[in-house]
């Protein structure tokens, strides 16, 4: 068990509350298919925790199309498969729903707002979450720091009394760039967990309470 005391806490949604990569490979395969092109398996991983200017300008080099068209395409073929494969994090949403009931909590996603929103309401946190910022509501997403400094400001919360929970790189260097501490899940993330604050394979084992005053303290109980 990990158990941290913070002022807020900012989750990321895919990946950490809900598992959205099987929509994104289903979404560029089909792109792929549409085009009698088949997709390499290393393009999804290219793609992987981007936000969705930076997925199609990397599917405008492979797949000779303008980004602004497969932009939309591909925001339409995501928005299909998360309906129909997105499935929640195991852990994920009841931490969520416990967090958001004692302590200032929002959603930070390199998802468009069209997406995440469709990507809450699967999941039933629409109404849990008041505070939800999306990547198309910055300047710059995930890695820039954009994200989280605005739901920080959102929240009315200095980052570094904060937590971020990141499941990505990405989301990871993110959140380091605003200063904002980590809590660092899932196996994508283990071999770096020397540079996060914590790490954990899943959200089973953490509890998260909410600081008495604006400082952030640990147990440092089962810190990996």
């Amino acid at each position: 068990m990990i158990a941290i005391t913070v002022a807020a806490v900012v989750f990321d949604c895919d990946g950490t509350l809900m598992d959205t990569h099987p929509c994104v490979r289903h979404a560029v395969s089909a792109m792929f298919a549409r085009r009698d092109r088949s997709c390499d398996p290393l393009v999804h991983t290219r793609l992987t925790s981007q936000a969705l200017p930076a997925q199609a300008a990397i599917l405008a080099e492979l797949l000779d199309a303008p980004a602004t068209e497969l932009r939309t395409e591909l925001e339409d073929e995501l928005t299909t498969a998360v309906a129909r494969l997105a499935r929640p994090i195991p852990g994920a949403l009841d931490l969520v729903r416990r967090t958001a009931l004692q302590m200032p909590t929002a959603i930070a996603s390199n998802s468009s707002r069209s997406l995440l929103d469709t990507t809450l309401s699967l999941a039933g946190l629409a109404d849990t979450v008041s505070l939800t910022v999306a990547a198309d509501e910055v300047a710059a997403p995930k890695p820039a720091p954009d994200l989280y400094l605005a739901a920080c400001d959102a929240l009315g919360v200095r980052p570094e009394h904060a937590l971020a929970v990141e499941d990505s790189p990405t989301g990871v260097r993110s959140a380091q760039a605003a200063g904002i501490p980590v809590l660092g899940v899932g196996s994508a993330l283990a071999r770096h967990r020397a540079s996060l604050g914590w790490w954990v394979p899943d959200l089973h084992s953490v509890h998260l309470t909410r600081a008495e005053r604006a400082e952030q303290r640990a147990s440092t109980t089962g810190k990996a």
